[in-house]
């Protein structure tokens, strides 16, 4: 799982020490532009990725 996140353009993930979870880091994304909108907030993001 952290090798196809780390996969991710602006995206980076904190590699757990035999924990079946991941702590993922998109603060890179914020004042990217995504399908022609600037993402200013990580909500509006999220609410682009589910559209």
């Amino acid at each position: 799982m952290c090798e196809r996140v780390a996969g991710i353009k602006y995206i980076s993930a904190i590699e757990p020490q035999g924990a079946f979870y991941i702590f993922i880091d998109v603060s890179e994304v914020l004042g990217k532009k995504y399908k022609g909108e600037t993402v200013e907030h990580l909500q509006r993001w999220q609410r682009y990725l589910s559209e």
